[in-house]
Order: C-alpha cells, then sequence, then structure tokens
C-alpha cells in the first residue's frame, strides 16, 4: 500500500485524529477533528499548539485538568484510554470528547521521533442520552435495582426507596441480604 493511501484514510477517518511533534506542536488535524472543533487544519492549527488554547479557553482547566494529565502520560510513556475533557468548539458549543493517546512507534518499536497520537471521539451525545436514561430510571415507578458484576447493589431508584423504605444510600454497594434478594422494611400494615 501507498503512503497516499495511508494518508487518506488517516485524514478520512470518522474519528478526531491529531498527531503532536515532540514540541506538542500540531501536524496532524484530520477532517474529523475540523468536524468537531470547527477549526481548520491549514490556516487555523497546523504547526503550533495555540489551538488548546482555544478549545480549553479557561487556564485552570487547561493546565490543571488536560495538560497536566497528558504530559504525565507522556513523560512516563503511558498511554491514554478514555480521558474525557469538555472542549469549546470554534461555534462556542461545548463538547465532550473522549480522548486516547498513544507513542507513535516504528518497527523496532522505538518511539518514531517523539511523535504522539491523539485519538477522540464526540462523546456529548452519548453522554447527554445517558443522563436522560438516568433521570428515567431513577423516576420510574416501578422498582429497579442494578446490580455490579460482584453483586453489589449499584442502582437504587426512587421506587425501590419508597417501597422497601431504604435510601439508596443505606443500600448502594451492599450485597441484597436475607432469604429474599432484596431487603424490606415492614411498611404500610403488619
Amino acid at each position: 500500500m501507498t503512503t497516499g493511501f495511508f494518508e487518506t484514510l488517516l485524514m478520512n477517518a470518522n474519528v478526531w485524529i491529531t498527531f503532536l511533534d515532540p514540541k506538542g506542536n500540531i501536524v496532524v488535524w484530520n477532517t474529523a477533528a475540523e468536524e468537531i472543533s470547527g477549526y481548520t487544519a491549514g490556516g487555523e492549527v497546523r504547526g503550533s499548539n495555540d489551538i488548546w488554547k482555544k478549545l480549553y479557553p479557561d487556564r485552570e482547566y487547561r493546565k490543571g485538568g488536560v495538560t497536566e494529565k497528558i504530559n504525565d502520560a507522556i513523560l512516563n510513556r503511558q498511554k491514554l484510554e478514555h480521558f474525557e475533557t469538555i472542549i469549546l468548539s470554534k461555534e462556542k458549543v461545548q463538547k465532550q470528547i473522549s480522548w486516547n493517546t498513544r507513542e507513535v512507534l516504528d518497527q523496532n518499536n522505538e518511539t518514531l521521533g517523539g511523535y504522539i497520537a491523539m485519538g477522540g471521539r464526540d462523546i456529548t451525545e452519548i453522554v447527554s442520552l445517558g443522563a436522560k436514561f438516568r433521570t428515567l430510571l431513577m423516576n420510574a415507578n416501578v422498582w429497579i435495582t442494578f446490580l455490579d458484576p460482584q453483586s453489589r447493589i449499584e442502582v437504587w431508584n426512587n421506587a425501590a426507596e419508597e417501597i422497601s423504605g431504604y435510601s439508596a444510600d443505606e443500600v448502594k454497594g451492599g450485597m441484597p441480604s436475607g432469604k429474599s434478594s432484596i431487603p424490606t422494611r415492614n411498611i404500610g400494615n403488619p
């Protein structure tokens, strides 16, 4: 396969792909990065690292929450997976991005010129749907309980509280006990 073929794949991937040089300057900013962020590769992004100040205008958030975490991963040669941040697009819309970073390695598993690859997915809609689902779940008029893989109570909705007499705080993280799988208090008539 030719270099042009791989470049076309990279530029047209449906996830945000960015490559940083050893100084943190952007050398690749693909089409998805342009679409998600609103900033174009040619005139606004490539060749510097100023874009991060635009995407993360809050200095405290950028330095402490984002840059520090990425720099730490780079220095310790660790990859970041599912590192979530909130950017401000060029259109002034907040978007939640899930990042993955990796060193760019050659055939000998050596860092290729100190380059770092960053891939991001816009998960704004997924997070929003998750919040809506959680609201629906918690306010359903039926008892809903979810257990984690260790069979500890993870979700205890409002109906479960009302019917059982136990608050979510009392049962979350606990194991269902007794002969029945769900604890109940004697509420109402004996």
